[in-house]
Order: C-alpha cells, then sequence, then structure tokens
C-alpha cells in the first residue's frame, strides 16, 4: 500500500501474511494488510533439475535421485564424471580423468552406484552404494574399491550428511574406515553455503584430512561450485589450495509451479 511493487513467486500464504520469494530479496514474509493487489504475470517458470540435490561438491548425498535425471560434473578441468538416474532410488555414475592430465602416467577410470532406501521423512534419507576404480599405469594395473554408507538430514536446500566408507585395494579389504561429513544451507537466490570433509585413520592409528568450505551458485542450467582445500595431517604446517568445479544437469528436468 506504499506503493512498492515486487515480482517473484508466492511460496505460501494464508489469511495473514504471505511467503514470498523474490530474486533480490531471497525469501520474505508480507502482512496481507499491506498488500493491495497481487498480478499473476503468464510466463514460463524456472527449468530446474532434482539431480543437484543428490551432491554437494563431489559427496553424494543421500537424497534419492529421479528416473532419467542426470549431470556431467567437472573439477578443475580434470576430473570428469556423469552420472544417471537409471531409477527414482538407483544411479550410476562413470568417471575419468584423462591421461595427459594425470600424474606418473596413470589414468584414473571410476564407476559409482547409489541406491537411496526409501524413507517415510521426507527430511530424513538413506543410501548405499560403491565406487570401483581401475588404474591403468605403465608397470601394472591396480584396483581400489570402496563401500560406503550415508544419511543426510533436511532437503536439497538445507542438509547434512554424514558417511562412512571401507576400502579394498588390489585385493586386499582394508581395515582403516573413512569417515565423511558434508552439509549445505542455501543462504539467499542462487547462493548456498557448502562444506565437504574426509577424515582417515590408519591401522597405526594416524590421523589425517580433507576439509573444504566455499559455495555453490545454482542457475537453471549449470552450478558452479568453489571452495578452499584444507588437507591436513598431524605436524604438518598449514595448506591450503582453491578448488572450482561446475556442474551442468543433463536431460529429463521440471518447471516449478
Amino acid at each position: 500500500k506504499t506503493g512498492s511493487k515486487l515480482k517473484g513467486t508466492i511460496l505460501e500464504q494464508d489469511e495473514s501474511k504471505i511467503i514470498f520469494l523474490n530474486d533480490d530479496l531471497g525469501e520474505i514474509i508480507i502482512n496481507k494488510d499491506d498488500v493491495k493487489f497481487i498480478r499473476a504475470l503468464k510466463r514460463k517458470p524456472p527449468w530446474v533439475s532434482q539431480v543437484l540435490e543428490t551432491k554437494n561438491f563431489w559427496l553424494p548425498t543421500a537424497i534419492a535421485p529421479r528416473k532419467g535425471e542426470s549431470y556431467y560434473q567437472n573439477i578443475v578441468g580434470l576430473f570428469n564424471q556423469l552420472n544417471y538416474g537409471v531409477a527414482n532410488n538407483f544411479s550410476i555414475g562413470v568417471g575419468v580423468v584423462p591421461l595427459f592430465f594425470s600424474f606418473r602416467q596413470s589414468w584414473p577410470v571410476w564407476v559409482m552406484a547409489k541406491y537411496s532406501i526409501p524413507s517415510k521423512n521426507e527430511n530424513l534419507h538413506f543410501a548405499v552404494g560403491g565406487i570401483g576404480v581401475h588404474m591403468f599405469e605403465t608397470q601394472r594395473d591396480p584396483n581400489l574399491g570402496v563401500a560406503f554408507g550415508l544419511m543426510t538430514v533436511g532437503n536439497g536446500k538445507k542438509n547434512f550428511t554424514v558417511g562412512l566408507a571401507y576400502g579394498k585395494y588390489d585385493g586386499t579389504i582394508t581395515s582403516d574406515p573413512i569417515f565423511a561429513f558434508s552439509g549445505n544451507y542455501h543462504m539467499v537466490g542462487p547462493i548456498s553455503i557448502i562444506t565437504e570433509n574426509y577424515f582417515f585413520i590408519n591401522s597405526e592409528n594416524e590421523f589425517s584430512s580433507h576439509s573444504l568450505i566455499g559455495g555453490k551458485f545454482n542457475w537453471e542450467r549449470v552450478q558452479l561450485d568453489i571452495g578452499i582445500v584444507m588437507p591436513r595431517n598431524i605436524g604438518d604446517p598449514f595448506f591450503a589450495f582453491p578448488l572450482a568445479g561446475m556442474t551442468v544437469p543433463i536431460g529429463l528436468g521440471r518447471y516449478e509451479r
């Protein structure tokens, strides 16, 4: 009633208030008494893909993919992965680091599968999966396998994931666990804050970790990930380096209503 005009999407309304999403201001609450009129605009709603909710930076969440949704991810031009939703709760990914970018004349190729266990609670998700890696090398071709379990609390915009994994290298199953946790918190518009952390403990109780903190920028057809990685070994000096990646949803998408 003050003459101000806002354009955006009504998320929810009742007799007293309207919850409104504006591209610049984000999610705001407006008293209905302050609204003179509402006019619907005829425009095509934004295209969104649920597949971007199935990971944070690289670590998968336990949130289920949808059948037919897929994405291509590239990190610093080296790491390439394509992930496809085979069914509503099952996805398969394949990845490679090209030979001309690999170190020590090695060429890693991997396959990843994840099954999200159906849950009646829309904010509690569980998943199990595995990763198989084959290293093409000049002298020998070692194999690496990892089995993991994930639990995610929250939804695609605000979530926290914890994971536990065990590996197998060159035919030997290791008893050394890998712990991981990640989080995503939507701030405003396309901007989210993310963290991703991996913790390694070997048979001699030696501890190391890799942590990332950064942000995600989500647009209709592309997601940009940037962050600072901090590898850590007990006794080593502090060290950090930047990391950037891009994820492009492919195929099936939906229009928000």
